[in-house]
């Protein structure tokens, strides 16, 4: 089964043997970018992709193949093939080809206490602290950070909850 994309020769037109006469693409949808080998570790067969479409629609995926042999550029840079398997296909509507983003999610965390990454202050003897108020006023709290994405970090913290207060410069 194919999905017939353009028509190549013209109606009444001669053809000669093995000529295209029809543009095909294959009738799944899937996505295939090429992965800069420095980020070559973020991505593991199985693991979870957004890609976003030109109009901004999100489409969620799985990492189906990453290629085991990389390919050098004119330019110098080495990448990785890798194809991403579409939730919902149908999502793509007509789409053949189209340029598109793959966000990658190489580990994460869920139900953490996060902070602004402002908020993080590095100490002199080493380590990191928050100002944190539980209502009876501001204190300097150790701090262990964990995860940063998006402006925010994990912190690991005693006596800080969610809710609570945290000074920003």
């Amino acid at each position: 089964a194919v999905r017939v994309t353009a028509k190549i020769a013209a109606v009444g037109s001669q053809v000669s043997p093995g000529a295209a006469v029809l543009g095909i693409a294959d009738v799944e949808q899937i996505v295939s970018f090429e992965l800069d080998a420095v980020d070559q570790s973020l991505a593991d067969e199985g693991d979870s992709a957004t890609v976003v479409l030109p109009d901004n629609v999100e489409i969620l995926g799985v990492v189906e193949e990453i290629a085991t042999t990389a390919t050098t550029a004119q330019d110098g840079s080495t990448t990785f093939a890798v194809t991403v398997r579409l939730d919902d296909p149908d999502a793509v509507g007509d789409l053949t080809e189209a340029p598109v983003d793959v966000e990658l999610v190489g580990s994460s965390v869920s139900d953490v206490l996060a902070v602004p990454v402002s908020a993080l202050i590095a100490l002199s003897d080493g380590g990191y602290a928050i100002e944190a108020d539980s209502g009876s006023g501001f204190r300097l709290v150790a701090a262990d950070p964990g995860f940063f994405a998006d402006g925010l970090v994990e912190i690991d913290v005693a006596g800080v909850e969610a809710g609570d207060l945290v000074a920003l410069p």
